[in-house]
């Protein structure tokens, strides 16, 4: 150059991969039964029971990770006696507004709840049941500003498990408890309740009916009106049918899909299946189909299948058969039928510690994780379009067992595993990995 010129650069930065991030230890020994959430803007949580040094009783402890940062040095979330268990987690993708209850076992076993806020934290902690009745089964489900429908089952009025349900606005708190079925037949139970919230605020739960049958029963939450009238949803035909466990799932316009198990008789031969139905335009729809055909054996019953659904209303669902194989089907939005079932884990030996977890983005990518029955490893496969799902992945490398993998995945496919792992010199911990979708 001749004379002196000015000379400008742009530095941007590198689009990220796809890929497992690193491991990370959250809780020293003693933790157990992690739940996870992710919200679109990376923001992840981690919530899991840790034993009490000294003690036989567990307490609610947490870390929080923004944007897939540091995670946050544990805090404990209650201050109570007695030993805690039933977390549940609900966060809204879209907000990162959330809420966690939890069952402690203190002078009553009471169902308690704290809200999140995605700047500034865990809210205060509160009673969410008001009856001196034992808590059993509960579920959450949060809308995009911030309020929450709780809905669980407990004894009373009677001597029987009842299903109740409480709302939380932020304004104003958890109002009081309500009864939204009014089955009192003696030997009757109603448990088992899952419950669905739209961004909106609107809730759907669904829960088992046992005694003289086993039906699922349901009712409706909407803003402004409140709890509809309990109806039955799926009745069981009689001695040559069972209805198993069951789990649901919404899209952002409140349009719902339920699953559950069914094992039907004939001949003398189990057909073990997973069933749904659709509830859509504000009621449940007549038809009901299987996921996938059925298994015809004598030797058990498929498990509770998992349900999870993006705001488009993509569904997956998530079984186990009792060749211990694990399975995968797809269902697009309204769709009548679901696709092929697929194979995620062939027949095998072993026993299952704990359900499949799923996750589903909004486009149409989905994961899956459980702990091998052999080997006891968290492992993954995931769905891509097109393409169809991987190859079964292991995830953690350590030698000692790992157990109750919990997972989420937010509308831009980033995911956020969690579980609890053995480590042999020191006890049972957490460890939380996250996954990067790329650009």
């Amino acid at each position: 150059m001749s004379a002196a010129r000015a000379v400008a650069a742009a530095f941007k930065a590198a689009p990220s991969q796809a890929g497992w991030g690193e491991l990370v230890n959250l809780a020293g020994a003693g933790a157990a039964t992690p739940v996870v959430a992710i919200d679109d803007a990376g923001r992840a949580t981690a919530v899991w029971r840790q034993l009490n040094p000294g003690t036989t009783e567990h307490h609610v402890w947490s870390s929080r990770s923004v944007s897939g940062g540091t995670w946050s040095t544990p805090e404990r979330l209650e201050s109570n006696t007695g030993n805690v268990s039933e977390l549940r987690l609900s966060v809204d993708a879209a907000t990162g507004r959330g809420m966690l209850l939890w069952i402690q076992a203190g002078p009553t076993v009471d169902l308690h709840a704290r809200p999140l806020d995605p700047t500034t934290g865990w809210g205060a902690a509160a009673v969410v049941d008001s009856g001196a009745g034992m808590v059993g089964v509960s579920s959450v489900g949060t809308d995009h500003s911030g309020n929450a429908v709780a809905v669980w089952s407990q004894i009373g009025p009677a001597t029987r498990f009842s299903i109740h349900a409480n709302r939380y606005t932020p304004g104003g708190g958890w109002g009081s408890p309500q009864l939204i079925e009014t089955n009192e037949v003696v030997g009757s139970v109603d448990g088992d309740p899952v419950v669905a919230v739209t961004p909106a605020g609107d809730a759907l739960t669904v829960w088992k009916r046992s005694g003289g049958g086993g039906d699922l029963w349901g009712n409706r939450f909407t803003v402004g009106a409140g709890w509809g009238t309990a109806a039955a949803i799926v009745t069981d035909a009689g001695a040559f049918q069972t209805l198993g466990r069951h789990d649901l799932a919404l899209d952002a316009g409140g349009n719902g899909l339920l699953a559950w198990g069914q094992l039907d008789i004939a001949g003398g031969t189990g057909n073990n299946a997973i069933w749904f139905k659709r509830f859509n335009a504000g009621a449940w729809q007549p038809a009901v189909g299987t996921v996938a055909p059925a298994v015809p054996n004598t030797q058990g019953f498929v498990s509770t299948p998992v349900l999870r659904m993006n705001a488009a209303g993509t569904a997956v669902v998530v079984w186990g058969d009792a060749d211990q194989s694990l399975n995968a089907a797809a269902a697009a939005p309204q769709a009548v039928a679901f696709s092929g079932p697929t194979t995620l884990r062939s027949a095998n030996g072993g026993t299952w510690d704990s359900l499949p977890v799923v996750g589903v983005d909004s486009a149409d990518r989905a994961m899956v994780a459980w702990v091998d029955p052999v080997g006891s490893n968290v492992t993954v496969s995931r769905l891509t379009p097109g393409s169809g799902w991987s190859t079964a992945e292991v995830v953690e490398t350590y030698t000692d067992p790992s157990y109750t993998p919990a997972l989420a995945m937010n509308g831009q496919g980033h995911a956020v595993l969690g579980w609890a792992q053995l480590f042999s010199a020191t006890g049972t911990q957490i460890v939380v990995r996250r996954w990067n979708a790329g650009p």
